[in-house]
């Protein structure tokens, strides 16, 4: 191990060679290790370097820490790599040697990646060899980037936070959807509504999923929020689960907030509930409501042409006994769903606590 350029620590390993599949095509005439990094830090895609014949510098796109299995036994070469003296950016070194034009890989050297990725600048002093990634454009998935992301369950392969995100609609038109992820999988939000907004006669909340009411759907307002029948469509197609929720704007946390859950495969040939009516069906369920587990109800799911989705929940001696507001003039009601009037408002549901109580829909793609 020896110095170079005093930033750099350069790691050298003999009679090691890195697979001819990593190399970059160009090779340099030089035996000094110094020469040779410089060369390697001139280039976004050189991660690591090797001399061979003790006159052949040869620069890699790999880098042994990611890619051990590539390096192999060579009696004529040395592998070499480099690492910061000091908790440094890359960039910060790169202003003092000689590789002042190539910090911003992405917008100094071009054709880094393949025609369907992008390039992302990368700056880690804990990888000092890796300056730059190749990404998907928005809305595309895959290993070649070309597969279309039709709901949030595109986006399941990368660690992702909750938010906003590009999906493609049915003519490969990009727009955006809230996307929620966690342990059962990746969910998008397809409506969201206060009480207020439900209950309001005729409100579009209220309708069948199979009926196209787009409401504010550019613009997520969690007290009024639809997406297109169309574009609910293909993130049901592209779909196995189905959440129902309660407040979720506040607490982003299906656990700390009524829910519940179903897998959209027992509803048999009904699956595609965007195009169908269909019967209370029964369903294997998970979900809480006012913190005490659903287990042991029973649940049915419908929707009729004059209704939209409705839940009804059944308790049969479970833990959980379902309630009804106390108006008198409040004649129906269900949970999660059917909440046709101002006054069937239930404290110890989330969903109908207040007028500004929210609810939700989401289509699900479990992991």
């Amino acid at each position: 191990m020896f110095n170079s350029q005093s930033q750099f620590t350069i790691k050298a390993v003999k009679n090691k060679k890195f697979d001819d599949s990593c190399l970059i095509n160009e090779t340099f005439n030089t035996g000094d290790i110094a020469d040779c990094l410089e060369h390697c830090l001139e280039d976004c895609r050189c991660q690591s370097f090797q001399i061979c014949g003790e006159t052949k510098c040869q620069l890699c796109s790999s880098h042994k820490q990611e890619d051990s299995s590539l390096l192999h036994d060579n009696d004529i070469c040395v592998f070499a790599m480099y690492e910061m003296r000091h908790a440094q950016k890359f960039d910060d070194h790169c202003s003092i040697i000689a590789c002042p034009t190539k910090y911003n890989c992405c917008q100094q050297q071009s054709g880094l990646c393949p025609v369907n990725k992008r390039c992302k600048p990368f700056n880690s002093p804990q990888k000092p060899w890796k300056r730059f990634t190749c990404e998907c454009r928005d809305g595309y998935h895959g290993d070649n980037c070309d597969k279309p992301v039709r709901s949030c369950g595109g986006y399941l392969n990368h660690p992702r936070t909750s938010g906003m995100y590009k999906v493609l609609d049915s003519v490969n038109r990009p727009y955006e959807v809230y996307c929620h992820f966690d342990s059962d999988g990746a969910w998008t939000l397809v409506q969201s509504c206060s009480f207020a907004n439900h209950t309001v006669e005729n409100s579009v909340f209220g309708k069948p999923l199979s009926e196209d009411h787009p409401f504010s759907e550019n613009t997520l307002k969690w007290s009024g929020y639809r997406l297109s029948q169309t574009r609910m469509l293909f993130i049901n197609q592209n779909s196995d689960r189905l959440r129902f929720t309660c407040g979720f704007e506040k607490e982003q946390d299906v656990n700390q907030t009524d829910y519940l859950q179903m897998s959209l495969n027992q509803l048999g040939s009904n699956t595609d509930i965007t195009t169908k009516y269909f019967t209370k069906i029964e369903v294997s369920y998970r979900g809480k409501i006012n913190g005490t587990d659903l287990n042991g109800c029973q649940i049915k799911v419908g929707q009729k042409a004059d209704k939209g989705l409705r839940v009804r929940i059944e308790s049969d001696g479970a833990l959980f006994v379902p309630e009804k507001p106390n108006a008198r003039n409040c004649h129906s009601f269900r949970y999660f769903s059917d909440l046709t009037g101002k006054q069937c408002l239930l404290p110890t549901h989330r969903c109908t606590q207040n007028e500004n109580s929210t609810s939700q829909l989401w289509f699900g793609k479990k992991p």
